[in-house]
């Protein structure tokens, strides 16, 4: 018989750890394939999740380079509410031929009790828990095996912006199709500096509305466009000697719209629209439409403490006009702020 461990899941993304089991279980057990069995709900879990064809589409990146790691999307054919009860049955009904063992963690297995007719479940296929230590207690019909190193992965640190849990290609298609890019964007910033992120993505996807720009690039860019400002400034100034050292020559105001530009490139995204929006948000850049957007989104959004009616109503009409207006009050500001200070030292 076939033997096939099956690796069941929300994979809400899917990320390093799975991968790791996964090739673990396959070359330590003597499988013949390892199947990723997406969900389409979870019951035991309240995380909202990507849509069943994005978080099969991601597990198709994880798995790609390995021939024997396959994605078997039974459980979209299943009724909901489903249970691993009526998947197995499923498999056992269209693969007769094959003998599964069902991948599940240490959580899972302490929960067991839980699932839908359990006792059933141990008659009809083997479990195997993947714990991190060994003396865990656990269901004593289940099979165990210790994979160190685990625990460092997850799907919710991946929701909260620890990134590079994941693949570069899994990373590129969460940005691409806007998955969790607010909890993501939030996990990078301080309350008061997200506050300030919001309102520059609510006028600039109604100035894009208003000139028919992408609102795709417009919203990763705004919501992105200071995820380094909370950097402390020895971290920035790592980045910038490495990056662009001559950075380090100009105000440190500025600093943290090239250290986000680069910090995106390393998490694998290529996007020139996006990248040149969020490297020139401070000081802006001419003929960009995208990038002029959120400049003056940047400098207009109404928790500024000045009056933007007069940019605003202009960038309405004709977005290079309104940068280049934006970007006098901008020197205008700044001087004024100069003077101030000198008068004061005075």
């Amino acid at each position: 018989m076939t033997k096939i461990a099956c690796f069941g899941g929300s994979f809400n993304p899917p990320h390093l750890g799975h991968l790791k089991i996964a090739l673990t279980v396959l070359r330590q057990e003597h499988f013949d394939e390892v199947w990723f069995l997406p969900t389409l709900s979870t019951p035991l879990k309240k995380n909202p999740m990507a849509s069943f064809e994005d978080r099969l589409q991601m597990l198709e990146l994880l798995i790609k380079p390995y021939r024997k790691l396959k994605v078997c999307t039974i459980e979209e054919s299943l009724p909901l509410p489903n249970y691993t009860i009526n998947t197995v049955r499923a498999l056992h009904s269209i693969y007769p031929n094959h003998h599964f063992t069902w991948i599940i963690g240490s959580d899972q297995s302490v929960q067991f009790s839980q699932w839908k007719d359990h006792e059933t479940l141990l008659t009809l296929v083997d479990f195997m828990v993947v714990v991190r230590e060994i003396d865990e207690t656990l269901h004593p019909a289940m099979k165990v095996i210790r994979i160190p190193g685990i625990e460092q992965f997850s799907s919710t640190n991946i929701r909260s912006g620890k990134l590079k849990d994941t693949t570069p290609e899994i990373i590129r298609y969460i940005f691409d199709h806007e998955l969790y890019m607010e909890s993501i964007a939030r996990s990078m910033v301080s309350e008061r500096r997200w506050q300030h992120t919001k309102q520059v993505e609510k006028l600039a996807l109604e100035l894009a509305a208003i000139h028919h720009l992408d609102p795709h690039h417009v919203r990763v860019s705004a919501l992105f466009h200071d995820c380094t400002k909370n950097w402390i400034r020895d971290i920035s100034t790592q980045w910038l000697m490495r990056i662009d050292p001559t950075y380090l020559t100009m105000p440190s105001a500025i600093w943290h719209q090239k250290t986000a530009e680069a910090y995106l490139k390393s998490l694998g995204i290529k996007d020139k629209v996006i990248l040149d929006a969020i490297g020139h948000h401070v000081v802006g850049q001419k003929g960009h439409p995208v990038s002029q957007v959120i400049f003056i989104a940047d400098k207009c959004e109404p928790t500024r403490d000045y009056d933007p009616s007069q940019e605003l109503a202009l960038a309405r009409i004709d977005l290079d006009a309104a940068a280049e207006l934006v970007r006098q009050k901008q020197q205008e500001y700044i001087q004024k702020e100069i003077n101030a200070k000198s008068t004061t030292s005075d």
